[in-house]
C-alpha cells in the first residue's frame, strides 16, 4: 500500500486487511507484496490501529516516531507474527497469532502495555502456538507485560530478559533452560509492579538461574531451577515470608512450596519478617538464603526449612 502524502486520522479506530491473505509487512519487509512501512505507518492516527491478515505478519524496525501516532496498535494474524532484522517501539501493543510469535529482536512499549499471545485460538490446529524468544532479546514495556501461548508454551533459547514497570503476568509454560532468564517486574522500584504467575504458568529454568525483581510476587504454577533463584524487594519495603506480609510483599507458604531450587534467595533492602514455613512449605528449596539490609524477625509461628 502506498501512504506517501496522505494523513489519515481516526478519533478511535483505522482497521487494515489484507484482502488475499498472503501476509503484512510491517517496517522495513514487505510481505506477500503487502508493505505497510515505517513512514506510512507514521501518517496514521487512531486510538486504535488494527492490521489483520489470514497469513503472517513480519515487523522489522519499527521505530517509536513511526508508532508514536497510534496509541494502541494490535496486530492480528492466523498465522504467524515473527518481529525480525531491527528492533521496534510502539506506544502500546496487543500481538495476537494463531501460528505462533518469534522475537528475534527486542521489542519495547514506551507508553502502555506489551500482551503477546502466541496461540490466540488456543487450537493446536492452526500452528505450533508457540511464543519464542531469541537469545539476549528484551521485552520491554512502560506499563506491563503479559505472556500467553496455551498449546505451545513460551520458550526463551538462551539468555532473555523482560522488563516491566507495572507487573510481568506469565498465562502458560515457560521453558528457559539455556541461560539466565532475568525479570524486572518493578523497573520504577515503587512497590506496584508485581510478578505474576499463573496454574499453567510454570517455569522450567532447569540448570540455569532465574532472577526476579518486582514489588510482590503471586505464584500460582511451579517454578524449577536446579541452580539458584533469586527474588529481589524491588522498593525496599521489605518482604513477608509465611503468614505474615511486609512492605507490601508477601511470599506465602503454598508459593514458597512451587519453588524448586538448589539455592533461593530472597533479597530487600528493608525487613523481612518469616512466620509459619513448615517444612512442607520449604523442602523443594535446598538451601534458603535470606539477605536484609534491615532486620530479620521470626515472629508469631516456628518455621522449618531444609537449610
Amino acid at each position: 500500500m502506498s501512504l506517501s502524502a496522505v494523513q489519515l486520522a481516526a478519533a478511535t479506530l483505522i482497521n487494515i486487511t489484507d484482502s488475499d491473505g498472503n501476509g503484512i509487512g510491517l517496517g522495513d519487509t514487505a510481505l506477500g507484496a503487502f508493505q505497510l512501512s515505517g513512514t506510512e505507518l507514521q501518517l496514521l492516527t487512531a486510538t486504535t490501529l488494527e492490521l489483520a491478515t489470514a497469513g503472517n505478519v513480519t515487523v522489522d524496525n519499527i521505530t517509536a516516531a513511526n508508532s508514536n501516532t497510534v496509541t494502541n496498535l494490535t496486530i492480528d494474524a492466523v498465522g504467524a507474527i515473527t518481529f525480525a532484522t531491527a528492533a521496534s517501539t510502539f506506544n502500546a501493543l496487543t500481538v495476537e497469532a494463531d501460528g505462533a510469535v518469534t522475537a528475534n529482536v527486542d521489542i519495547t512499549t514506551d507508553v502502555g502495555a506489551l500482551l503477546i499471545d502466541a496461540d490466540d485460538d488456543n487450537n493446536a490446529g492452526t500452528g505450533t502456538g508457540l511464543l519464542t524468544v531469541a537469545a539476549g532479546v528484551t521485552l520491554t514495556s512502560a506499563a506491563g507485560i503479559t505472556l500467553d501461548a496455551t498449546t505451545g508454551g513460551i520458550t526463551f533459547t538462551a539468555a532473555g530478559t523482560l522488563n516491566a514497570v507495572n507487573g510481568v503476568t506469565i498465562n502458560d509454560a515457560v521453558a528457559a533452560t539455556a541461560g539466565t532468564l532475568t525479570i524486572d517486574a518493578d523497573t520504577d522500584n515503587d512497590g506496584t509492579g508485581t510478578f505474576t504467575t499463573i496454574a499453567a504458568g510454570t517455569i522450567n529454568s532447569t540448570g540455569q538461574t532465574l532472577d526476579i525483581t518486582a514489588g510482590d510476587v503471586v505464584i500460582g504454577g511451579a517454578v524449577t531451577a536446579a541452580t539458584l533463584i533469586n527474588i529481589t524487594d524491588s522498593d525496599g519495603g521489605g518482604i513477608g515470608l509465611g503468614d505474615t506480609a511486609l512492605g507490601g510483599f508477601q511470599l506465602s507458604g503454598a508459593e514458597l512450596q512451587l519453588l524448586t531450587a538448589t539455592t533461593l534467595e530472597l533479597i530487600t533492602a528493608g525487613n523481612v519478617t518469616v512466620d509459619n514455613i513448615s517444612a512442607t512449605n520449604s523442602n523443594t528449596v535446598n538451601t534458603l538464603t535470606i539477605d536484609a539490609v534491615g532486620a530479620i524477625t521470626f515472629a508469631s509461628a516456628a518455621s522449618t526449612f531444609n537449610a
